[in-house]
């Protein structure tokens, strides 16, 4: 096609784009389309495509902007109440801690107490010495003094040295 025969379509479009515009544009698309100008390749429907992407993106970003400052503020919330469980669990961990410090520490002096007048087994002498190590533990952990418990144990282990001798213990 030479520029001469370009020319007069190109006039014959005009005239027609008078009257259609709507399907010149789409000639003129499709003809862009189908023609190679010099060694660049024109392909406006890719371009089209490009800018509709990018035009959808940007409309999507507006959408889950808010969607995530939606969620981040309800992930704030989330962690907020976390932290006031973890909080309030901390705080019952500890009264129960306390509240089997007592328990263990009534039971082991209890026993030393009572042991001149009772003749306490084998297995009462080893559920002691067992609660007593979980005693010492949770002293430790609160870090807590441990007096007459030190002194009623040794009480207990004297005896139940003595006792061990016995072959009927």
């Amino acid at each position: 096609m030479t520029l001469y025969e370009l020319l007069g379509l190109a006039k014959e479009l005009t005239t027609l784009a008078s009257d259609y515009p709507l399907g010149v544009v789409l000639i003129v698309i499709v003809v862009l389309k189908c023609v190679e100008i010099a060694p660049i390749k024109i392909n406006p429907l890719s371009w089209i495509r490009n800018k509709l992407k990018c035009f959808v993106r940007y409309i999507g970003g507006l959408f889950n902007s808010e969607l995530k400052n939606d969620f981040n503020n309800k992930f704030d919330e989330v962690n907020e109440q976390i932290k006031g469980l973890e909080e309030q669990i901390n705080n019952i961990e500890d009264v129960h801690d306390r509240d089997r410090i007592k328990d263990i520490r009534w039971t082991i002096l209890d026993f030393a107490n009572s042991e001149p007048k009772k003749n306490h087994d084998r297995e009462d002498f080893d559920h002691i010495f067992d609660i007593h190590e979980d005693y010492k533990v949770l002293i430790k952990k609160h870090k807590l003094d441990n007096g007459k418990v030190d002194r009623a144990m040794n009480k207990v282990q004297k005896i139940y040295d003595e006792r061990d001798l016995d072959p009927n213990f």
